[in-house]
């Protein structure tokens, strides 16, 4: 982006901001770009105030932001207050979470003596916690006032979504990292896959990325951020997405202890589950995801020439295959002994 068109976004978030606090920008400082396009400044106020001034030129992607936040903010879900928007330009001032993440605090935590945490545990297991509740609540109880028409770039978890995603990975990662595949083979197999996937049938809020990089710690409280591209969908698929997360490992039993606790929440919302195949379809869930980031991994990492995702990809490989293990220990007849094989390589 030119130096004119950071000038323009600068002047106008101040502007905003000046509006809306009373108050002149003393200071603009452009956030690290992410996997999103969007354009961020933290703006800090001549009286100390702070806020995120977001620029984003997709409509109809600023439009489901506002109509989530609107559904989520309801019903006091934690998430950062949009203080004022003009989506038809593209801008929008929204409350300053900080900088810390799970993730982070993880990192931190970790280089910690283990008698500070229960050993065992993960480092931050009573914040994945409180994120379970919050991930609960989120998915069943917010749904009703999210007007599903204003959802994009797609509304449900259905047929088409599913095998983009698969096709995602195919061709954004495997043409490229393993060209030699068989992929007639590995389409029968990936058809297969997404049958199982589609046979978890849910009209729930789906997240699509809820994992310790988009929740925040802020004044001692989670919050979840980057929600503007969900969907409608599965319960699995969240919580999948939580606790099979190659940047933060669990151990089986901290997964069983979240969910096992996200479990009783939803019963607390007296929400339907038939708990034994809920539980044996996490992995289902869990390697669904993963292939999906493999897709993102070779679309930037490999397209890129990003030598420094190598390690990454292998670390997702090993929880992939760990998966796959899983969810034919299950099922002997599971039809995934290609993708193994593939992954294997990696």
């Amino acid at each position: 982006m030119s130096t004119t068109a950071d000038n323009h976004i600068i002047l106008s978030l101040s502007k905003m901001f000046s509006d809306y606090f009373g108050v002149k920008v003393v200071d603009s400082r452009k956030l690290p770009p992410s996997a999103s396009p969007r354009v961020m400044y933290r703006l800090i106020g001549s009286n100390g105030a702070s806020a995120i001034g977001v620029y984003y030129d997709n409509l109809l992607e600023n439009k489901a932001m506002l109509n989530i936040y609107k559904a989520l903010n309801k019903h006091q879900i934690p998430v950062a207050e949009i203080y004022f928007y003009d989506l038809e330009s593209g801008f929008y001032l929204m409350q300053d979470l900080g900088e810390h993440t799970l993730y982070e605090l993880w990192k931190i935590r970790l280089s910690q003596p283990a008698s500070e945490h229960s050993a065992g545990e993960s480092q931050i297991l009573p914040e994945l916690k409180e994120a379970v509740e919050v991930l609960a609540k989120m998915q069943t109880q917010s749904v009703a006032d999210i007007d599903r028409e204003a959802l994009f770039p797609r509304k449900n978890y259905d047929r088409e979504a599913v095998e983009f995603d698969l096709n995602y990975f195919r061709d954004s990662f495997v043409k490229q990292a393993l060209p030699e595949t068989d992929f007639v083979k590995l389409d029968q197999e990936l058809g297969i896959f997404a049958d199982q996937v589609l046979s978890c049938y849910g009209q729930y809020f789906v997240h699509r990325d809820f994992n310790t990089r988009n929740l925040m710690l802020y004044n001692q409280k989670v919050y979840v951020i980057d929600y503007q591209t969900g969907r409608l969908g599965p319960l699995q698929y969240d919580l999948a997405s939580l606790i099979f997360h190659v940047r933060v490992p669990l151990s089986e039993g901290d997964c069983s202890k979240l969910v096992a606790h996200y479990l009783q929440i939803l019963s607390d919302y007296r929400v339907p589950v038939a708990k034994n195949e809920f539980v044996e379809s996490l992995p289902l869930f869990g390697l669904f995801r993963t292939l999906q980031t493999f897709g993102a991994s070779g679309k930037v990492g490999l397209s890129g020439g990003k030598k420094q995702f190598s390690e990454v990809i292998k670390e997702r490989a090993r929880l992939a295959l760990g998966l796959i293990d899983q969810l034919t220990r299950a099922d002997r007849k599971n039809h995934l002994s290609y993708l193994r094989e593939i992954l294997s390589e990696l």
